[in-house]
């Protein structure tokens, strides 16, 4: 057997199994509020071998802890607390890893079905607490051997596969019941039959459901050609990155910019923020949009947009007063949250730097119109440099 089991009694198994499960996932990092109920969930992330652990004492701060991991690596870490008002403190992590379709997966111990509604101590009824923010939702059973393990197995790969769904990736929660003993003490009941069924299991490393889920990469040609073409026509164009989790796609963001020459309007939380200056391209910022000037003398007709929602109230104001001729979102994800101000005439759904690039390619033979935003316009956005 490759994979170690603690085998001290039906929770700790069971625990054992489920974290196991969750590292053939790609799920690594465990962030613990201590608790006792979700003891076995704990000493199973910390005994395994793959697994590093943070220990956060306030639930809150750790479902934001999490949030940060995911933004950072752009891959889930696991939340483990223990039951009742407890697991009510994730949740505003979780609506924001839900809005922002990061991976995260919310295990919370609880207390056994019985035990429900019946007014013990830290006990509220914790399934579909999150409601619609996370993709997934499921009530494990009391762990038992008479619950298949194969059965948790596959009960944590469709977590894990909801989680990183290709369409709509975002946060799932397993609630995790667990009776007394809470921690490893041992029994003299032989398990191994309970293991049995999942031998091949545990002597390799994949997961039982492959998960086939990928980012969307794939980039129709004559939506490259169409596109290219209608930027080159553009004389009043704006370039707009939104919010956005990877950063690996700024040189090629960067590249279709200095084709264009168009303005630029970066949000808050882009990745592109810190990679361009006001030497190189004209940047908006807020005190320059509400420049009557600016307002009266320049609309864009057509607007580029990269990544996600804006922060900025201003420029989601602008934008639906302006309400162009053309605007077109690139993301890997196509919701209706992803156009607040419902200005949006065009969803490309496709990987962001891919389409860029492909685009500066195009437009590298094409003939593009000057921008009517021009040199003396530059000049002016330099100003505002210290106030962006």
């Amino acid at each position: 057997m490759t994979t170690t089991i603690n085998m001290a009694n039906p929770n700790t198994i069971w625990a054992s199994v489920l974290v196991e499960a969750l590292v053939r996932s790609g799920v690594t990092h465990f962030v613990i509020s201590p608790g006792s109920r979700s003891t076995p969930l704990a000493i199973a992330a910390v005994e395994h071998p793959k697994t590093t652990t943070t220990v956060h004492f306030d639930e809150r701060g750790a479902g934001y802890f999490a949030l940060g991991y995911a933004r950072a690596n752009q891959c889930a870490a696991a939340l483990i607390c223990t039951s009742g008002t407890a697991v009510a403190n994730y949740l505003p992590a979780i609506v924001e890893a839900s809005q922002d379709f990061l991976p995260m997966v919310v295990l919370t111990a609880d207390r056994p079905p019985e035990t429900w509604n019946s007014g013990v101590n830290q006990t509220i009824l914790q399934d579909g607490i999150y409601s619609h923010y996370t993709r997934l939702n499921r009530t494990l059973p009391v762990p038992g051997t008479h619950i298949p393990l194969a059965f948790l197995i596959e009960m944590v790969d469709r977590a894990c596969d909801a989680m990183q769904n290709v369409e709509n990736p975002g946060p799932v929660h397993l609630n995790c019941p667990f009776e007394k003993p809470l921690e490893p003490t041992g029994v003299t009941t032989d398990f191994a039959p309970w293991l049995l069924p999942i031998r091949s299991w545990l002597n390799n490393d994949v997961s039982l459901s492959q998960n086939t889920n990928r980012p969307v990469t794939d980039i129709d040609p004559l939506i490259v050609v169409q596109t290219a073409a209608r930027l080159a026509r553009a004389t009043h164009g704006l370039l707009v990155f939104g919010r956005e989790n990877d950063r690996k796609h700024a040189e090629s963001y960067l590249k279709l910019a200095r084709i264009l020459k168009w303005p630029i309007w970066i949000d808050i939380q882009s990745p592109l923020r810190s990679s361009l200056t006001y030497s190189e391209l004209p940047l908006l910022n807020a005190d320059i949009l509400s420049q009557s000037e600016v307002q009266n003398r320049w609309q864009p007709n057509v607007i580029l947009q990269f990544g996600g929602p804006l922060t900025s109230q201003l420029a989601l104001d602008y934008f639906t007063e302006v309400r162009p001729e053309i605007y077109l979102q690139v993301h890997p994800f196509t919701t209706p949250s992803m156009d607040p101000t419902r200005c949006v005439t065009n969803h490309i759904q496709t990987e962001g730097g891919k389409f860029a690039e492909a685009l500066y390619q195009r437009l590298s033979d094409s003939e593009i119109a000057p921008s009517y935003f021009d040199s003396g316009w530059s000049t002016q956005t330099q100003n505002f440099q210290n106030q962006y």
